[in-house]
């Protein structure tokens, strides 16, 4: 329904969950994806994303992501 209500033609695609450090080492991103890692500590510039016919988003739990998790982000 949400789908519907904003237009799109087709569904996303939703992955089945994976551990963090095993989603962050294997998930080289082409160059033709945008990769977005949404953080509350720090806000995304998206006026510099560049335009991508596919794009994953990465969104925390309601907690927070650890130091450790944005550090190991950055570094993948």
């Amino acid at each position: 329904e949400a789908a519907k209500q904003c237009g799109r033609a087709r569904l996303m695609k939703i992955e089945l969950p994976l551990a963090f450090e095993e989603f962050v080492k294997n998930s080289a991103t082409p160059s033709d994806e945008t990769f977005v890692f949404f953080s509350e500590r720090g806000g995304a510039d998206f006026a510099a994303l560049k335009p991508s016919k596919k794009m994953t988003a990465v969104v925390g739990a309601e907690g927070g992501w650890e130091d450790a998790e944005i550090e190991s982000a950055r570094n993948n």
